[in-house]
């Protein structure tokens, strides 16, 4: 899972310290911090020759990530492709509705939302947004990604 703009943004502010004593907290308050510095900077996804505006960028292949949020709420892990949810807003009351709604997977019928399935995309824009994939800081934008199949061994018992 991979995200740009506002949940990249949370993650490189959390502080390790207020994470130790905190938990999840301190990413609510670090979301809360990223807020109040809005707005957020724009980019461009593009997808199989399409191109869309976001603030936000959500491209997963599971269903639920960061505390049970569902961004992706149709994706799919054996399908080989990227769920990609994007919001194009910068209303910081918008945001939050969309936040709260991905909780339950109903933001994506909110305006602003748009929604695709590919197997790779690319995002780039100025302002060079912060990426982060599973919780960890991979960069800024440009960036490319892929849903490479059955890239993952897993060993289990019988």
């Amino acid at each position: 899972m991979a995200g740009i703009g506002l949940d990249a943004a949370v993650v490189r502010g959390v502080s390790p310290t207020l994470k130790r004593f905190l938990g999840e907290g301190a990413y609510w308050l670090a979301a809360l911090r990223q807020l109040a510095a809005w707005p957020p900077p724009r980019f461009l996804v593009e997808v199989e020759g399409r191109v869309e505006p976001a603030t936000l960028a959500v491209l997963a292949n599971a269903a639920a990530y960061g505390g049970g949020l569902r961004f992706t709420p149709q994706a799919r892990m054996d399908d080989d492709l990227l769920d990609i949810c994007l919001l194009d807003s910068t209303d910081r009351l918008r945001l939050i509705r969309w936040v709260l709604a991905a909780f339950r997977g109903a933001h994506l019928a909110l305006p602003g939302v748009t929604c695709l399935r590919a197997r790779r995309a690319r995002a780039h824009g100025a302002g060079a947004p912060w990426v982060q994939v599973d919780g960890e800081l991979a960069g800024r934008l440009p960036m490319d990604f892929e849903c490479l199949p059955a890239a993952v061994s897993v060993l289990a018992p019988r």
